[in-house]
């Protein structure tokens, strides 16, 4: 075999380096394949990551000013502690959050959908965890008729005001028996199983920090909380509206907890 001398490189010879160093273009274009198909699989969920920290850090801010407007309305009304003066159960949804949006900068009150440009701010919302219907397909919140407080930064509020409690916010409550599909407990008749219970709940607030944006989901951009009577925390209601998700951000975890299904899903058994 022939040696290649000093005169062969300095002459322009191509180095054994170089050579064995060298990629074909078919080598180029399957590892540039292999490149896409890795990251066609990954970057899904890492821009789903980047957006539920995006919404975990919104999460925190929308509690935080409704806890504030909240206190601003105790000390408004002399009355550090107790709700049931601004969630007054002689007044109805739309008066009450009629009377706490003043709490809030630059907030916008919607009585209902028909209200001047409020009709965007009425759409479903789905729960964190699968609810079914009668006929076991999935079911989203509709968001109702209830009276709406749009917040400067685009977070949406629902307001909703209990009108049968006593003091302090105090009621009974019946209430049917659900599976963890939300579908209410049969007694072997073929009535509805009940439970009844007490509670010191004003009135409840649901909110959407990044408001009609998706993913419009309970436990991910959604959230429903108690306004008690005999507290100043805003308590998490039930695994449906997001409390574990909002327990985990409340406590400093930061881990979002919901299940994805589409409206109208069919889930078989």
């Amino acid at each position: 075999m022939k040696m290649l001398d000093m005169a062969e490189f300095a002459g322009g010879g191509q180095s054994p380096s170089k050579l064995s160093f060298a990629f074909t273009l078919a080598e180029v274009l399957i590892t540039l394949s292999i490149i896409g198909i890795v990251a066609a699989m990954t970057l899904p969920a890492l821009v789903q990551k980047q957006l539920d920290k995006e919404l975990i850090v919104r999460t925190k801010k929308t509690y935080s000013e409704i806890s504030n407007a909240l206190l601003a309305a105790q000390n408004d009304f002399g009355v550090i502690g107790d709700n049931s003066f601004l969630f007054d159960k002689a007044n109805t949804s739309a008066q009450t959050a009629e009377k706490l949006v003043k709490y809030f900068n630059s907030a916008v009150f919607c009585e209902n959908s028909s209200s001047k440009n409020c009709s965007k701010y009425y759409y479903d919302v789905n729960y964190a965890t699968l609810q079914l219907g009668s006929d076991d397909t999935a079911l989203t919140d509709d968001s109702s008729n209830l009276p709406k407080i749009i917040l400067s930064n685009g977070a949406v509020l629902r307001v909703y005001q209990i009108d049968d409690y006593g003091e302090k916010c105090y009621h009974g409550v019946t209430a049917n028996k659900v599976d963890a599909y939300g579908r209410p407990l049969k007694n072997p008749d073929g009535t509805n199983q009940t439970i009844t219970y007490s509670e010191y709940h004003c009135g409840y607030i649901a909110f959407d920090v990044n408001g009609p944006k998706r993913p419009n989901q309970y436990g991910r951009d959604a959230y429903e909380v108690i306004v008690a009577g005999n507290t100043l925390k805003l308590l998490p209601t039930n695994t449906q509206h997001g409390s574990k998700s909002l327990l985990n951000i409340l406590t400093g975890t930061d881990k979002l907890e919901y299940t994805t299904y589409q409206k109208g899903q069919k889930i078989e058994f």
